[in-house]
C-alpha cells in the first residue's frame, strides 16, 4: 500500500499525530484524496507542479479558515482556474 506508506512518512516529516485511530483514518483518507487529486493536476499543469504539503491533510472546512479567517465560505473552485489567475 504505497499511499499509506507515504502517509507514514508525511506524518513523521511534519511531526503530526491524531487522538485515535479513527481520526488517522479519517486523515489518511483525505491525504490519500489529496494526492490523487494533485496526480490529476499535474497532468494538466504545463508550468508548475503541486504536491504534498503540511496542509495535505486537512478537511475543506479547515482549509476554508485558513484561507479565510473571517468566516466567509469558499467554494470549491477548480484549482486549474485559480492557478491560471495567479500572475507570476
Amino acid at each position: 500500500m504505497p499511499e499509506y506508506n507515504a502517509y507514514m512518512l508525511y506524518l513523521s516529516e511534519y511531526n503530526k499525530s491524531y487522538k485515535d485511530r479513527a481520526e488517522l483514518e479519517k486523515r489518511f483518507k483525505i491525504f490519500s484524496n489529496r494526492v490523487q487529486e494533485y496526480k490529476r493536476l499535474n497532468k494538466q499543469l504545463k508550468t508548475s507542479t503541486v504536491g504534498v504539503n503540511m496542509y495535505s491533510d486537512w478537511t475543506d472546512e479547515e482549509l476554508n479558515k485558513l484561507w479565510n479567517p473571517r468566516g466567509a465560505v469558499r467554494q470549491n473552485p477548480d484549482p486549474i482556474s485559480l492557478l491560471e489567475d495567479v500572475n507570476v
